[in-house]
């Protein structure tokens, strides 16, 4: 009777170590299928985020409007942007260099340029 035992408990632990394998073998399958749709996720938005900044930097040249880039540190220790018509933006920069610039379509700001 105890070989009985000793057996039926042995094949009850495979039955176990398969099923464990199974629910790793599943969440390896899991983890690398949301890593996939992670990276395409990601690629996607930034696809999207370079339509909306040239988007809006076409809007800018369409509208005669500029940004432009405060050098300041505010309190929190940030510079600014934001944008003004060209005329604007044209004075403040030839008014003082060192501390305005205009700022490229590709270094704008996502929620703050467009």
């Amino acid at each position: 009777m105890a070989a009985n035992t000793q057996a039926l408990i042995r094949q009850t632990q495979q039955y176990v170590d398969h099923i464990h394998q199974i629910s790793a073998d599943a969440t390896a399958r899991m983890n690398n299928a949301q890593q996939m749709h992670d990276m395409q996720n990601q690629s996607f938005e930034q696809h999207e985020d370079a339509i909306s900044r040239n988007g809006q930097g076409f809007s800018n040249y369409l509208l005669d409007q500029t940004v432009v880039q405060d050098n300041n540190m505010y309190n929190n220790g940030t510079i600014g942007h934001g944008t003004a018509w060209n005329s604007t933006a044209d004075a403040l920069v030839k008014a003082n260099p060192d501390r305005f610039e205009y700022v490229n379509t590709p270094n704008s700001w996502k929620g703050i340029d467009y």
